[in-house]
């Protein structure tokens, strides 16, 4: 079990290196290149985290052989001998002393985490979908022209469906498929729309 504990945390310790050094080369990247589009842009943190994810789960590191291999020296066989056991003596084991290792406990509290932030996620994702459940549609053609011409700057291929709900302080834009929605609130006025960049 031991063995185990130690394999999953030198693939979650590999892989979130990986991560945090390609975090900052897409983030890099990303603002070096301003005009590159925002689906290009997705695109690139979405393959984030699917090395993430790749990195935790592949049965073993994925080399990249860039300098000739090492040459291992054969091993000669080793004999041992049994220790000499008398018929009548017992024999005894190690008594475990009760305590638990440290890499089962850091993946206990990764998987804790993991866990909450799963369970946060579902509730706000829950809530959310019923914000935008409960949205009426929005008909005021000057805010509709703003935001598609904001989605163009972005470099969005379609403009956001537009819906306003008392429950929503700032704009905000929701969903991936088929169309996201844009919601905001009914007070806001006109000059206050905008699409985070």
């Amino acid at each position: 079990m031991e063995a185990l504990f130690d394999t999953l945390l030198s693939r979650l310790v590999h892989a979130s290196v990986q991560a945090v050094l390609l975090a900052g080369v897409v983030y890099a990247v990303c603002r070096l290149v301003p005009t590159m589009s925002a689906s290009a842009k997705a695109t690139l943190w979405w393959l984030l985290g699917a090395q993430l994810i790749a990195g935790v789960v592949s049965p073993t590191l994925l080399g990249l052989p860039l300098l000739p291999a090492a040459t291992i020296a054969p091993v000669e066989p080793v004999t041992t001998i049994a220790p000499l056991t008398l018929p009548g003596a017992m024999d005894t084991m190690p008594a475990g002393d009760g305590t638990v290792s440290w890499t089962a406990t850091l993946l206990f509290i990764w998987l804790l985490t993991v866990a909450v932030q799963a369970a946060v996620a579902c509730l706000r994702w829950r809530r959310l979908a019923g914000v935008v459940h409960r949205a009426m549609p929005h008909d005021d053609v000057r805010i509709e022209t703003l935001c598609a011409r904001r989605a163009r700057e972005t470099g969005l291929h379609r403009s956001p469906r537009l819906a306003v709900s008392p429950e929503v302080d700032s704009p905000q834009v929701v969903g991936l498929w088929p169309r996201p929605s844009s919601c905001r609130s009914r007070y806001a006025s006109a000059t206050k729309i905008s699409i985070s960049r």
